[in-house]
């Protein structure tokens, strides 16, 4: 789709730029010819000439502008479908488990939260917010035996659990215009110190979103009963992110997160049931 974009604006450009040039060719001809052979006749004055062409470059530029806004616009739409389908796809896998209910979008909720409070561009939080919803898609090729097992997991298993990264990737791949998310969404399980999975990433490597969305992901895994544990108590869960700082995750992204939680307890309320925003 973004290269269907690109290939449709050069041509847009490119006729603007030929109407501009025909343009100015014809009104240098129209001149030239009363300078040749009517030299006294009355011919049309040329700052009106120059108002005339002014006028139709300013016209053929807004026709340009419409064009390439109706092309965002269709790609935009286009993105926010294939979006939301591959979410719908993520909470059913999730519904299956009342455990898991509702996960991506807690992700979402809070990765959102953390790169406004970080200060983010506003489209890196669109990246961000895309991403989150869509880091465990790749599970949708994992066993539910696996995802929905009561028992700690095996080596085995783990082994199998730790490929959904790649088959993120792998998912997200399809989707050209999906890039910035795959990256972010495929390094979510790396750690600073480079005992994570996916790409055995560390340190400055792990892209800023990703480390977001990580810090998410295990706050609400750790905010949330699990077949094999209850809730983790809150005292215990701000231990963990303090000892994580610089081993799991970044400082830079752990101390507005704390910070966070303590300026907004609503955060620490596991909706069940949030509305969707994949734009």
């Amino acid at each position: 789709m973004a290269e269907a974009r690109k290939m449709a604006g050069r041509e847009v450009s490119i006729e603007f730029k030929r109407a501009v040039v025909m343009l100015a060719v014809s009104f240098a001809f129209y001149r030239l010819l009363f300078s040749l052979f009517a030299p006294d006749a009355w011919h049309i004055p040329d700052e009106v000439l120059l108002g005339i062409m002014v006028c139709l470059v300013a016209y053929l530029w807004m026709a340009e502008v419409r064009t390439l806004s109706h092309l965002s616009r269709s790609e935009s739409a286009l993105r926010s479908a294939q979006v939301g389908t591959l979410a719908a796809l993520v909470e059913a896998v999730e519904a299956k488990d009342p455990y898991t209910r509702g996960h991506s979008e807690q992700v979402r909720r809070l990765s959102v939260a953390l790169a406004q409070k970080m200060g983010l561009e506003e489209d890196r939080i669109g990246i961000v917010s895309r991403a989150a919803v869509l880091h465990d898609v790749g599970k949708l090729e994992t066993p539910d035996a696996i995802l929905h097992k009561t028992e700690p997991l095996t080596d085995a298993d783990w082994q199998t659990l730790k490929k959904h990264p790649e088959r993120t990737a792998t998912i997200l791949s399809s989707l050209g215009f999906l890039a910035p998310e795959l990256r972010v969404a495929m390094f979510h399980h790396e750690r600073c110190d480079g005992t994570g999975y996916g790409a055995g990433l560390k340190g400055s490597d792990i892209p800023l979103e990703a480390s977001i969305i990580a810090v998410a992901d295990m706050f609400d895994a750790m905010n949330s009963d699990r077949p094999y544990r209850p809730k983790v108590p809150r005292e215990r869960i701000l231990e963990e992110f303090q000892q994580s700082r610089d081993v799991q995750h970044p400082a830079a992204v752990i101390d507005p997160f704390l910070e966070m939680l303590g300026e907004r307890p609503e955060l620490w309320l596991r909706m069940r049931a949030p509305g969707s925003d994949h734009a």
